[in-house]
């Protein structure tokens, strides 16, 4: 008896210093993701899941990833809100573009930093517009980089692409960094003269390069969120004007 006692009371003692620590640390959601293939990072190095995410790492960035879906990132905060105990981040397909596709002329306007400025990133620097340009044009757009200027039909700048990147996140594991990053896109129509598509989509890139390298690619792989996004695609479709003389 006095055994079975000191059985219950040591489970409740564990329960209670469980509870705790988990009041200590902050409440944690059990993070997985779909589909099983996919794999999870937490600050650019990849965990194992399910993960603990946990309010007192309030300043992790949690991305899914895998090739040929639209990325996802999230921060605890916007985890908390989706769910207070466990979330699944689901990825969808990225939609190659239709064979015969041709696409209005796209700018890569600019890219703005709303973030913490923790990280110190000169996005004004025309080789992450130009990288996401060139990125565009392997896609199957049609980019100010590669614009014919003697084509009347395609040779100005129908749509105009801003991102804003609002988290950035680091990490220096190994050789060379692990990026993490978080863009909310804006689709600016210049016939229309006002923005008539926006998306949020974040993107990861380990590949061993220096950060202003990594950094360019880590742009480039949550540009691929948009551009395998189906209402961009048509929002981007150049429609063939019938000649009616």
């Amino acid at each position: 008896m006095k055994f079975i006692l000191f059985i219950l009371l040591a489970n409740i003692s564990l329960s209670f210093s469980s509870f705790s620590q988990e009041l200590k640390e902050g409440q944690a959601i059990l993070v997985t993701v779909k589909p099983d293939s996919a794999k999870l990072y937490v600050n650019g190095i990849e965990v194992f899941t399910p993960f603990r995410a946990r309010a007192n790492n309030a300043n992790y960035f949690y991305v899914a990833k895998k090739r040929g879906c639209i990325n996802q990132g999230y921060t605890y905060a916007e985890l908390a809100k989706k769910s207070k105990r466990k979330y699944t981040i689901e990825l969808e397909k990225s939609n190659p573009l239709p064979a015969g596709y041709s696409s209005k002329l796209i700018e890569v306007y600019k890219l703005i930093d709303k973030t913490d400025k923790s990280i110190k990133v000169n996005l004004g620097d025309t080789y992450f517009t130009t990288s996401i340009g060139e990125k565009m044009i392997a896609y199957g757009y049609k980019n100010i980089v590669n614009a014919d200027l003697f084509d009347t039909q395609q040779g100005k700048t129908q749509l105009k692409l801003a991102g804003e990147v609002i988290n950035i996140n680091k990490n220096t594991i190994g050789s060379g960094f692990q990026i993490g990053v978080k863009v909310n896109w804006s689709v600016y129509d210049v016939a229309e003269n006002k923005i008539i598509f926006q998306l949020s989509s974040a993107g990861m890139s380990d590949t061993k390069a220096n950060f202003q390298n990594e950094f360019a690619l880590a742009l480039k792989n949550a540009l691929l969120g948009l551009m395998g996004n189906a209402e961009f695609q048509r929002i981007a479709q150049q429609v063939a004007v019938e000649n009616t003389k």
